[in-house]
């Protein structure tokens, strides 16, 4: 089941036409909030200790994908995590802890560059106060 809806999650993203570059650009804000959302649950999750290692391979895959753009990626290592949170089999007597130092701080870490990169969508495409010069109110008449 896991692996069925990520695939479908892949094939969608992979279909997506992306004509230009104002399509790409609210699919890449879509699944920046997406991934966003999912983190935000990172920090309240308790598994057993190897676990987090796949979970931290997980935000690492989107913090690559958020780095470098890859919109495909990004919405797969999202569908990822999400999938992990679903993963409720413990074995008898394992202990459940919260995530590792290094996990809580590459989470806070991305969080921040995803609410800022929302806060002022298209500022890795423009200069560095995010201003392009066009006046959203001229888009309103």
């Amino acid at each position: 089941m896991a692996s069925a809806r990520l695939r479908i999650i892949m094939e969608d993203s992979a279909a997506m036409p992306m004509n230009d570059g104002a399509e790409w650009d609210l699919a890449m804000a879509e699944a920046r909030a997406e991934a966003h959302r999912q983190l935000k649950d990172v920090l309240a999750w308790r598994f057993p200790e190897p676990r987090w290692q796949r979970v931290a391979e997980i935000v690492q895959s989107i913090d690559d994908a958020v780095r470098d753009g890859d919109l495909t990626m990004l919405e797969s290592a999202t569908a990822a995590l999400e999938l992990q949170s679903s993963y409720r089999i413990t074995r008898i007597g394992s202990d459940k802890v919260e995530a590792p130092a290094q996990v809580r701080e590459r989470v806070n870490r991305l969080q921040h560059t995803l609410t800022e990169s929302a806060a002022r969508p298209g500022a890795d495409d423009r200069g560095d106060d995010g201003h392009d010069g066009h006046d959203r109110a001229d888009d309103r008449r």
